[in-house]
Protein backbone atom coordinates (compact mmCIF):
# COMPACT_ATOMS: atom_id res chain seq x y z
CA UNK A 1 0.00 0.00 0.00
CA UNK A 2 1.20 3.17 -0.78
CA UNK A 3 2.20 5.61 2.05
CA UNK A 4 0.20 8.90 2.97
CA UNK A 5 3.45 10.60 2.78
CA UNK A 6 4.08 9.66 -0.48
CA UNK A 7 6.28 12.54 -2.01
CA UNK A 8 7.38 13.40 -4.76
CA UNK A 9 11.06 12.24 -6.22
CA UNK A 10 12.32 15.44 -5.53
CA UNK A 11 10.77 15.82 -2.04
CA UNK A 12 12.69 14.83 0.94
CA UNK A 13 10.46 14.01 4.46
CA UNK A 14 12.37 14.44 7.79
CA UNK A 15 11.04 13.55 11.30
CA UNK A 16 12.76 15.55 13.98
CA UNK A 17 12.01 14.56 17.43
CA UNK A 18 12.78 17.38 20.31
CA UNK A 19 12.28 16.68 23.62
CA UNK A 20 9.98 19.68 24.24
CA UNK A 21 8.45 22.51 22.94
CA UNK A 22 11.51 25.02 24.12
CA UNK A 23 13.54 22.54 22.21
CA UNK A 24 11.28 22.43 19.45
CA UNK A 25 11.02 26.16 19.74
CA UNK A 26 15.25 26.16 19.33
CA UNK A 27 15.30 23.49 16.54
CA UNK A 28 12.91 26.09 14.67
CA UNK A 29 15.47 29.15 15.59
CA UNK A 30 18.44 27.50 14.39
CA UNK A 31 16.73 26.17 11.08
CA UNK A 32 16.07 30.02 10.57
CA UNK A 33 19.32 31.22 11.20
CA UNK A 34 20.53 28.94 8.59
CA UNK A 35 18.54 29.47 6.07
CA UNK A 36 18.86 33.69 6.75
CA UNK A 37 22.47 33.86 7.45
CA UNK A 38 24.24 33.56 4.14
CA UNK A 39 21.75 35.53 2.43
CA UNK A 40 22.91 38.63 0.24
CA UNK A 41 21.05 41.89 0.85
CA UNK A 42 19.65 42.25 -2.26
CA UNK A 43 18.26 38.36 -2.07
CA UNK A 44 15.91 38.36 0.53
CA UNK A 45 14.41 35.36 1.25
CA UNK A 46 10.47 35.22 2.04
CA UNK A 47 9.27 33.06 4.84
CA UNK A 48 5.35 32.56 5.85
CA UNK A 49 4.81 31.83 9.86
CA UNK A 50 1.89 29.92 11.13
CA UNK A 51 -0.79 29.95 13.31
CA UNK A 52 -1.73 28.70 16.94
CA UNK A 53 -0.13 28.20 19.95
CA UNK A 54 2.92 26.66 19.24
CA UNK A 55 5.13 29.14 17.27
CA UNK A 56 4.73 31.91 20.14
CA UNK A 57 7.90 30.15 21.43
CA UNK A 58 9.46 30.23 18.41
CA UNK A 59 8.65 34.14 18.26
CA UNK A 60 10.29 34.54 21.93
CA UNK A 61 13.28 32.84 21.03
CA UNK A 62 13.99 35.05 18.06
CA UNK A 63 13.89 38.09 19.88
CA UNK A 64 16.40 36.93 22.81
CA UNK A 65 19.38 37.82 20.76
CA UNK A 66 19.77 41.83 19.34
CA UNK A 67 22.50 40.47 17.24
CA UNK A 68 19.47 38.26 15.48
CA UNK A 69 17.90 40.71 14.36
CA UNK A 70 19.94 41.83 11.04
CA UNK A 71 19.30 37.68 10.32
CA UNK A 72 15.56 38.86 10.72
CA UNK A 73 15.87 41.52 8.20
CA UNK A 74 17.17 39.06 5.55
CA UNK A 75 13.61 38.03 5.10
CA UNK A 76 10.19 39.19 3.98
CA UNK A 77 7.54 37.58 6.47
CA UNK A 78 3.79 36.62 5.70
CA UNK A 79 1.11 34.32 7.65
CA UNK A 80 0.44 30.88 5.91
CA UNK A 81 -3.50 31.50 7.02
CA UNK A 82 -5.33 33.94 8.77
CA UNK A 83 -8.16 34.49 10.37
CA UNK A 84 -11.29 36.54 9.51
CA UNK A 85 -10.18 39.32 12.31
CA UNK A 86 -8.35 43.05 11.98
CA UNK A 87 -4.58 42.27 13.24
CA UNK A 88 -4.97 43.54 15.83
CA UNK A 89 -7.28 41.72 17.29
CA UNK A 90 -6.10 39.03 19.82
CA UNK A 91 -7.47 36.05 17.34
CA UNK A 92 -5.21 37.41 14.49
CA UNK A 93 -2.28 34.83 13.36
CA UNK A 94 -0.13 37.91 12.22
CA UNK A 95 -0.83 39.95 15.10
CA UNK A 96 0.34 37.59 17.18
CA UNK A 97 3.78 37.32 15.12
CA UNK A 98 3.88 41.36 15.42
CA UNK A 99 3.35 41.65 18.99
CA UNK A 100 5.92 38.72 19.97
CA UNK A 101 8.12 38.87 17.09
CA UNK A 102 8.34 41.88 14.60
CA UNK A 103 7.30 45.24 17.01
CA UNK A 104 10.17 43.43 20.07
CA UNK A 105 12.79 43.50 17.11
CA UNK A 106 11.60 46.59 15.58
CA UNK A 107 11.74 44.72 12.17
CA UNK A 108 10.94 47.09 8.95
CA UNK A 109 7.34 47.34 8.17
CA UNK A 110 8.67 47.22 4.40
CA UNK A 111 9.28 43.78 5.44
CA UNK A 112 6.14 42.73 6.63
CA UNK A 113 3.64 41.53 4.99
CA UNK A 114 -0.23 40.78 6.70
CA UNK A 115 -3.22 39.62 5.02
CA UNK A 116 -5.44 42.56 3.73
CA UNK A 117 -8.33 41.83 5.74
CA UNK A 118 -11.30 42.75 4.91
CA UNK A 119 -13.90 41.50 7.46
CA UNK A 120 -17.03 42.08 5.45
CA UNK A 121 -15.33 40.43 2.35
CA UNK A 122 -12.51 38.04 3.00
CA UNK A 123 -12.48 36.77 -0.60
CA UNK A 124 -11.00 40.09 -1.85
CA UNK A 125 -8.38 39.96 0.99
CA UNK A 126 -7.71 36.15 -0.16
CA UNK A 127 -7.30 36.96 -4.13
CA UNK A 128 -5.57 40.39 -2.96
CA UNK A 129 -3.14 38.69 -0.71
CA UNK A 130 -2.79 36.04 -3.39
CA UNK A 131 -2.02 38.63 -6.12
CA UNK A 132 0.81 40.37 -3.72
CA UNK A 133 2.68 36.79 -3.41
CA UNK A 134 2.23 36.41 -7.08
CA UNK A 135 3.93 39.64 -7.63
CA UNK A 136 6.60 39.13 -5.16
CA UNK A 137 8.33 35.69 -5.65
CA UNK A 138 9.96 34.42 -7.54
CA UNK A 139 8.21 31.26 -10.02
CA UNK A 140 8.98 27.94 -10.17
CA UNK A 141 8.67 25.73 -14.08
CA UNK A 142 5.19 25.68 -13.65
CA UNK A 143 4.55 29.10 -12.61
CA UNK A 144 3.64 28.98 -9.15
CA UNK A 145 5.36 31.32 -6.42
CA UNK A 146 7.77 29.41 -4.41
CA UNK A 147 8.40 30.27 -0.76
CA UNK A 148 11.75 29.79 0.41
CA UNK A 149 10.21 28.13 3.77
CA UNK A 150 6.87 28.23 5.57
CA UNK A 151 5.88 27.50 8.77
CA UNK A 152 3.39 25.00 9.51
CA UNK A 153 1.33 23.98 12.53
CA UNK A 154 -1.24 21.36 12.87
CA UNK A 155 -4.99 20.81 14.36
CA UNK A 156 -6.27 17.91 16.69
CA UNK A 157 -8.28 17.29 13.81
CA UNK A 158 -5.60 17.12 11.30
CA UNK A 159 -6.22 20.30 9.69
CA UNK A 160 -2.77 22.51 8.37
CA UNK A 161 -2.64 25.90 7.88
CA UNK A 162 -6.70 26.74 7.44
CA UNK A 163 -7.38 23.58 5.70
CA UNK A 164 -9.49 21.89 7.28
CA UNK A 165 -11.57 18.57 7.25
CA UNK A 166 -14.59 17.92 4.32
CA UNK A 167 -14.18 22.26 3.54
CA UNK A 168 -13.73 22.64 0.09
CA UNK A 169 -9.98 24.73 0.05
CA UNK A 170 -8.97 21.02 -0.09
CA UNK A 171 -9.76 20.51 -3.77
CA UNK A 172 -8.73 23.96 -4.77
CA UNK A 173 -6.27 23.23 -7.65
CA UNK A 174 -5.67 26.42 -9.04
CA UNK A 175 -5.52 29.69 -6.51
CA UNK A 176 -2.82 29.95 -4.31
CA UNK A 177 -4.87 32.15 -1.91
CA UNK A 178 -8.27 31.31 -0.84
CA UNK A 179 -11.30 32.28 1.72
CA UNK A 180 -12.15 28.74 3.09
CA UNK A 181 -15.34 28.33 4.48
CA UNK A 182 -15.13 26.10 7.89
CA UNK A 183 -18.84 25.24 8.76
CA UNK A 184 -17.62 23.97 12.30
CA UNK A 185 -16.09 26.93 13.44
CA UNK A 186 -19.09 29.16 11.57
CA UNK A 187 -16.42 31.39 10.27
CA UNK A 188 -14.11 32.07 7.23
CA UNK A 189 -10.62 31.62 7.32
CA UNK A 190 -7.73 33.03 4.18
CA UNK A 191 -5.12 30.21 3.59
CA UNK A 192 -2.42 29.34 1.41
CA UNK A 193 -3.71 26.39 -0.26
CA UNK A 194 -2.02 22.87 -0.80
CA UNK A 195 -0.56 23.13 -4.56
CA UNK A 196 1.17 26.87 -2.89
CA UNK A 197 1.96 24.96 0.14
CA UNK A 198 3.77 22.31 -1.92
CA UNK A 199 5.94 24.56 -4.31
CA UNK A 200 7.91 26.26 -1.26
CA UNK A 201 11.69 25.10 -1.09
CA UNK A 202 11.42 23.77 2.50
CA UNK A 203 7.86 23.17 5.07
CA UNK A 204 8.33 22.50 8.81
CA UNK A 205 5.31 21.42 10.71
CA UNK A 206 5.77 22.82 14.36
CA UNK A 207 3.70 20.22 16.33
CA UNK A 208 3.90 20.18 20.30
CA UNK A 209 1.30 18.18 22.69
CA UNK A 210 -0.12 15.06 23.38
CA UNK A 211 -3.22 16.60 22.17
CA UNK A 212 -2.09 16.10 18.66
CA UNK A 213 -0.78 11.90 18.62
CA UNK A 214 -3.72 10.81 17.14
CA UNK A 215 -3.67 13.48 14.17
CA UNK A 216 -0.31 12.52 13.41
CA UNK A 217 -1.09 8.90 13.30
CA UNK A 218 -4.02 9.64 11.07
CA UNK A 219 -1.27 11.48 9.01
CA UNK A 220 1.47 9.22 8.81
CA UNK A 221 0.00 6.15 9.44
CA UNK A 222 -3.45 6.22 8.64
CA UNK A 223 -5.09 5.04 5.32
CA UNK A 224 -5.15 7.93 2.68
CA UNK A 225 -7.43 10.25 3.03
CA UNK A 226 -6.92 14.31 2.95
CA UNK A 227 -11.10 14.58 3.12
CA UNK A 228 -10.27 13.93 6.57
CA UNK A 229 -6.84 14.67 7.37
CA UNK A 230 -5.63 17.21 5.46
CA UNK A 231 -2.31 17.91 6.39
CA UNK A 232 -1.79 14.73 4.09
CA UNK A 233 -1.95 16.92 1.01
CA UNK A 234 1.59 18.39 2.17
CA UNK A 235 3.90 16.65 0.32
CA UNK A 236 5.69 17.79 -2.58
CA UNK A 237 8.60 20.80 -1.30
CA UNK A 238 12.31 19.78 -1.90
CA UNK A 239 12.25 19.33 1.87
CA UNK A 240 9.03 18.49 4.74
CA UNK A 241 10.58 18.58 8.12
CA UNK A 242 7.76 17.62 10.85
CA UNK A 243 9.66 19.03 13.89
CA UNK A 244 7.47 17.56 16.50
CA UNK A 245 7.92 16.93 21.16
CA UNK A 246 8.13 13.93 22.89
CA UNK A 247 4.44 14.38 24.34
CA UNK A 248 2.93 14.93 20.23
CA UNK A 249 4.40 11.63 19.00
CA UNK A 250 3.73 9.93 22.09
CA UNK A 251 3.53 5.84 21.34
CA UNK A 252 4.15 6.59 17.64
CA UNK A 253 6.90 5.77 15.32
CA UNK A 254 8.41 8.47 12.59
CA UNK A 255 6.81 8.35 9.32
CA UNK A 256 7.71 5.28 7.44
CA UNK A 257 8.58 7.66 4.21
CA UNK A 258 11.05 9.81 6.33
CA UNK A 259 14.74 9.97 4.40
CA UNK A 260 16.18 11.38 8.06
CA UNK A 261 15.64 11.55 11.43
CA UNK A 262 16.91 14.07 14.16
CA UNK A 263 16.35 13.43 18.15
Amino acid sequence: MTSPLASSPKSALECWIAQDGTQLAEWAYLFLQELLRDRAADQLAHVALSGGSTPKRLYERMTQNKADVTLWERAHWYVSDERNVPIDHADSNFGLADRTLFQPAALSRKLLHPVPINVDAPAVAAAAYEKLIEASLSKRVNGRPAFDLIFLGLGDDAHTASLFPATSGLKEQTRNVIANHVPKLNTQRITFTAPLINQARAVVFLVSGNSKTVALEQIWHGPRNPDLYPAQLIHGAERVIWMVDRAALGHLEPPPMATHIKQ
